[in-house]
């Protein structure tokens, strides 16, 4: 669930991006444009933090899966695994 939240919000985030600036290209808007430069670095920073935690649940998940075809007691710690990808 935390992956297809990241997800969600990385792709949130680029369109929220990208679509601004080209739409103040287009309309040669300088409202716009200053609007987009108070937004996108913060923005730009939470989405890729998003993604590089992505990244790490995807790990994560994988071995969650490597542990559960071991009967592993690591399973237990789901939770824990998660937050330290986050993190």
């Amino acid at each position: 669930m935390l992956l297809a939240f990241f997800d969600i919000f990385v792709s949130m985030a680029y369109i929220m991006l990208m679509s601004v600036n080209v739409l103040s290209d287009v309309l040669m808007s300088p409202v716009l444009v200053s609007v987009w430069y108070t937004y996108m670095i913060p923005i730009l920073t939470v989405s890729h933090i998003a993604m590089t935690s992505s990244s790490f649940l995807i790990v994560a998940a994988s071995f969650e899966r490597y542990c559960a075809t071991l009967n592993s007691p690591y399973l237990r710690n789901r939770s824990f695994l998660a937050l330290c990808a986050i993190c």
